[in-house]
């Protein structure tokens, strides 16, 4: 189930998003979007894309086995995502990672989509903020569907710039932009 949050569009929301946005920014090379995690994906149905990353809270595992702060602008962020969080009454235990996806339109390939793929290999849930009106839906598995080992992706946000949405952490993936980039904030959390 994916649910749409309200967003307050806080001053401090303005000055996260201006500095998202701006040209001094730094902005981290990615080869690949996902990393292999078991699952059988046929590559025709998706693609392993590069993109631009900043990570402002690292995920458990990658550097140690906890939340590791990794950026300068990491307080900014922390102070939007609790003004959300509270504006949408939503009580947060721990978030375990919080990072900028910067993916540049690809409209010679078509529509194509992420890997699916999970966040974490625990409980968790995804919340994210879409600073672009670049579309690229989020597209995620319906656990209702799910039978065995197998998984159906079936829900889907088509984004509009300033949406945010929460799901479970479930397979999920996205459309590559056809024409804007597609900035997007990741956060996830119990």
């Amino acid at each position: 189930m994916i649910s749409k949050l309200q967003n307050p569009k806080t001053k401090l929301y303005g000055e996260l998003k201006s500095l998202l946005s701006g040209k001094d920014f730094p902005w981290f090379y990615n080869d690949k979007s996902t990393e292999d995690d078991g699952y059988e994906v046929k590559e025709s149905e998706s693609y392993n894309f590069p993109f631009l990353s900043h990570a402002f809270l690292t995920r458990p595992g990658e550097v140690n086995l906890y939340p590791t702060p990794n950026s300068s602008h990491l307080n900014l962020a922390s102070k939007v995502l609790c003004e959300i969080f509270e504006y949408n009454n939503i009580n947060v235990n721990c978030i375990y990672r919080i990072n900028a996806n910067m993916v540049f339109p690809s409209p010679s390939r078509g529509i194509k989509v992420s890997r699916p793929h999970r966040d974490h290999c625990f409980d968790h849930k995804n919340l994210l903020i879409y600073f672009t009106n670049a579309g690229g839906k989020t597209i995620v598995e319906d656990v209702s569907k799910r039978r065995d080992s197998s998984y159906s992706l079936s829900l889907s946000h088509n984004p509009k710039e300033d949406d945010i949405i929460v799901f479970e952490g479930v397979m999920h993936c996205h459309e590559l932009p056809q024409e804007k980039r597609r900035l997007v904030l990741v956060v996830t959390y119990i």
